[in-house]
């Protein structure tokens, strides 16, 4: 079962207001959804006053692993409960953006360096479908022991050749870029590379971080989203946690650095731009 968590502070204003936060300091409300098959626990907690009693919770959340969906800016620590985070959906929905942007535009995909980036190792699954898209496609990793059997198999299975590296000079001269994980450390990426993430980056960057996907939730799971929150954030939710794999499907309409919104058209005329002037 899916679960989110909306926390409010309620401010109390009259006197009678504040006598009666005395007396109930907070207040819970919880319901299941149901549609399709899926259940969704959706909780709101009002603080009337004094710190958030998270454990007061867990009797609504008996029998789940008190993974919630929540605001990024609500404060879990020492509450016995963690967001739920995960970046499985993101990097599907960012190889079915490249997928379908360079649909009909190979031409231009036989003259494009890409990199992925995946310093723990840990999605070398996403590094075979950008594989797909990209002949010259370089793994730089801090982990690449972990892409030594993968690389091997690829090679035998597909006749596929996967160059692997723990060099982040790798990632110079690159055209695009797929990062697994959030940006937190500086890299030779130059200026024109377009980056792709499943996050906002953690320090400032000398190139464009497309890290934001416009994907509408199908209407058929409409009825389970929870108030306050996001489209992707609730995907990838259902995509990870509920098991609905059919979500890898859908195309994202376009990819934003937090500023500009960027289509796969736009995305387009700014590699043929770059190639023009190299």
């Amino acid at each position: 079962m899916i679960v989110s968590l909306n926390v409010e502070r309620c401010r109390c204003k009259s006197i009678a207001e504040k006598i009666h936060s005395l007396f109930i300091p907070y207040r819970i409300d919880a319901r299941i959804r149901k549609k399709n098959h899926i259940s969704v626990l959706q909780m709101n907690y009002t603080a009337m006053r004094g710190r958030i009693r998270y454990r007061k919770l867990f009797p609504y959340m008996a029998g789940t692993k008190k993974v919630v969906l929540c605001d990024k800016d609500t404060d879990l620590s020492d509450s016995g409960v963690k967001r739920f985070e995960n970046n499985d959906f993101c990097l599907t929905m960012i190889t079915s953006f490249l997928r379908n942007m360079f649909s009909g535009n190979e031409h231009i995909v036989s003259g494009i360096k890409s990199a992925y980036y995946d310093p723990m190792g840990e999605h070398p699954e996403t590094a075979e479908q950008l594989l797909d898209i990209f002949p010259d496609l370089t793994v730089v990793t801090d982990m690449p022991k972990y892409y030594e059997v993968f690389a091997d198999n690829l090679l035998n299975e597909k006749g596929l050749v996967l160059t692997v590296s723990n060099d982040p000079e790798q990632l110079a001269q690159r055209d695009i870029a797929v990062t697994s994980c959030a940006i937190d450390r500086t890299m030779p990426l130059p200026s024109r590379c377009l980056v792709f993430s499943p996050q906002k980056p953690l320090i400032s960057t000398k190139y464009t971080v497309l890290w934001d996907y416009s994907v509408k939730v199908p209407y058929k799971y409409l009825a389970l989203l929870p108030d306050g929150i996001e489209d992707m954030y609730f995907l990838s939710a259902l995509y990870t946690l509920a098991g609905v794999r059919s979500l890898a499907r859908l195309i994202p309409a376009s990819a934003s650095d937090g500023n500009e919104i960027f289509t796969p058209e736009r995305l387009i005329k700014s590699l043929c731009s770059v190639r023009k002037s190299a």
